[in-house]
C-alpha cells in the first residue's frame, strides 16, 4: 500500500494518478465512490476521510473507531497494492462540534495506522512530493 497525505488542494490525486501509470502503465480513475464495497477493488482509494466521516456518525466514539479500524484491516487484506489518498484535517484547529472532532481524531489515527502498514508514505504540499517513508528514504 501506498499512503499519499496532504492539505486541500495541494496535488495528492495528481501525484496519486502519476504514480499509478509509472508503476502500472496505464491510467486509473480516482474519483471518490461513496461506496464501500467498491473500494476495496479501487487502485486508487480517494479521500479516505470521507469514509471515515461515516463511521464518525456512529452513536459512540468506540463505535465508530471499531468500525474505522475494521474497515482499514479490511482494506489492507483486500486491496493491499492500493494507493490511498487522505487529506489533513484540522492542522492543530481544535473543531467546536463533538462529531467533527471525532472526525478528525479518526482520520488522525486512520493514517498512522496506514502509515505504519504501508511499503511508502508521501506528504504533498504545493504540487511537491515529500517522500516520508520508503525505499530510497
Amino acid at each position: 500500500m501506498i499512503l499519499i497525505v496532504g492539505g486541500a488542494c495541494q496535488g495528492k490525486r495528481s501525484f496519486a494518478l502519476r504514480l499509478y501509470e509509472e508503476n502500472c502503465g496505464r491510467p486509473a480513475e480516482c474519483s471518490y465512490v461513496p461506496d464501500f464495497e467498491a473500494v476495496m477493488k479501487r487502485p486508487v482509494v480517494n479521500r479516505l476521510e470521507e469514509y471515515i466521516r461515516e463511521f464518525a456518525k456512529e452513536e459512540s466514539a468506540e463505535a465508530a473507531r471499531e468500525k474505522t479500524e475494521s474497515f482499514l484491516r479490511r482494506l489492507l487484506k483486500e486491496n493491499p497494492e492500493a494507493i490511498v489518498i487522505c487529506r489533513e484535517l484540522g492542522c492543530g484547529i481544535v473543531p467546536i462540534d463533538p462529531a467533527d472532532r471525532l472526525w478528525r481524531d479518526l482520520s488522525g489515527e486512520a493514517c498512522q495506522f496506514l502509515a505504519g502498514h504501508s511499503r511508502e508514505v508521501y506528504r504533498v504540499i504545493c504540487g511537491i512530493p515529500m517522500k516520508l517513508k520508503g525505499e530510497d528514504k
